[in-house]
């Protein structure tokens, strides 16, 4: 196959810059910017606190990293890992602290533990910072420790107490049971740990009640024997349709800045060549794109909406927009490649598919730039993960860009 002019992966990487392998002479190196600290999976498998500037590299549920890129996000959790404090209300059950490894690392998780009396038991917070209509994400990392069935619950504090969201998950089985209020996923972290998330659109700006429970044979009433229990670390409240990297807090919010990266120019071909991703968007609040630019409407662009859905555009002056191709990604993993030639002639390929081919369309004069926003350092920012990004200055074939985006 041929050689990439521009090649990105997970690399190299240093504080403000992220390190393109190609071309060798570091003109492809980009520039990036992130105020505030962020936490990464390292590659054994543990939660690592990122410095303010440093790109993210993450391992999660991984073989090979990816550059995680994530937007702004505060969480509204006051004392995230910490459930002994007088914020976290216990339901006939008691705290035990830092007894047990948490995805840290550190023995710093607590453990909630029922208490013999045949009722419920759960440990909740009521916390401020809700928005109207908004999505927002109830997460926490929990392991068994004797049982376990957990349920998330997240409501209106405020008769008549709507529910946002409510799950209920066995850690045994990975399985859902009763019924899910709100979207639900779940990771594994290793070691026992799974971070659970449910999302629900908030109705009011009123406190909200964010529980866990302790569940026993699918139900919620039960008499404990003092021992068994579940462990718990990691809270995080936040306005976003997705449980984004953990942020520690103590008393009070924390807010996580935008990562962003400054556009870059390249000397790319206008007359051909074949621009590479393998991505996955995972923060669908609003639009966020990666392009190729040039002069005027000069462009080839990625844009991820909302709708979880990609819309990949070609156009230029004085034509704002001639090509347009939408695929549904459903924020999973995906490699996609554009190719434009001579004579307008212009295809694009999805996991190993080609899905659109196109000729005699106005040709591209320039393009010069790349970018993971809008073309503006701050607008429209890309949001997810970075596996793989390629620019070549010729044409592949069919048969290479097949097997390039095959998954």
């Amino acid at each position: 196959m041929k050689k990439p002019y521009f090649a990105l992966v997970p690399s190299g990487y240093k504080s403000s810059k992220i390190y393109s392998i190609l071309p060798v002479d570091g003109s492809g190196d980009l520039a990036f910017a992130r105020t505030s600290e962020s936490t990464r999976v390292t590659e054994n498998g543990l939660i690592q606190s990122t410095a303010s500037g440093l790109p993210t590299m993450d391992w999660l549920n991984s073989d090979c990293p990816s550059f995680k890129m994530e937007n702004l996000s505060t969480n509204l959790q006051r004392y995230s890992q910490d459930f002994t404090q007088s914020n976290w209300i216990k339901s006939n059950a008691n705290i035990s602290s830092d007894i047990t490894a948490d995805p840290k690392g550190i023995e710093n998780a607590d453990e909630l533990i029922p208490n013999t009396t045949n009722t419920f038991h759960h440990v909740q917070s009521v916390t401020s910072g809700m928005s109207n209509y908004q999505p927002t994400t109830y997460s926490i990392f929990v392991k068994k420790a004797g049982l376990s069935q957990v349920e998330l619950l997240f409501s209106n504090s405020v008769s008549p107490y709507n529910v946002y969201g409510q799950v209920k998950f066995d850690l045994d089985t990975l399985q859902t049971f009763g019924t899910t209020i709100g979207s639900f996923e779940y990771q594994d972290y290793g070691n026992g740990w799974y971070r659970l998330a449910i999302t629900g659109i908030t109705t009011s700006s009123n406190p909200a009640f964010v529980r866990a429970a302790a569940f026993k044979l699918e139900s919620q009433t039960f008499a404990g024997n003092g021992v068994d229990g579940l462990f718990v670390w990691g809270a995080q409240v936040e306005i976003n349709p997705i449980a984004s990297s953990y942020i520690y807090t103590a008393n009070g919010s924390v807010t996580r800045s935008q990562d962003t990266v400054v556009p870059k120019n390249l000397a790319i071909d206008p007359t051909k060549g074949t621009f590479f991703l393998d991505l996955k968007a995972d923060d669908v609040r609003s639009s966020s794109f990666i392009k190729l630019t040039g002069t005027n409407s000069n462009r080839i662009d990625f844009s991820f909406n909302s709708s979880e859905q990609l819309n990949i555009n070609i156009g230029n002056a004085p034509a704002p927009s001639f090509l347009n191709y939408l695929y549904t990604h459903n924020s999973e993993r995906f490699k996609v490649a554009v190719r434009w030639a001579e004579f307008g002639v212009y295809s694009i390929f999805i996991n190993g598919v080609k899905v659109y081919n196109s000729s005699a369309n106005p040709l591209l004069s320039s393009l010069n730039t790349i970018s993971f926003n809008f073309g503006t350092q701050g607008s429209f920012d890309f949001s997810g993960e970075i596996h793989n990004a390629q620019i070549y200055t010729e044409n592949l074939t069919d048969t290479e860009i097949i097997k390039l985006t095959t998954q």
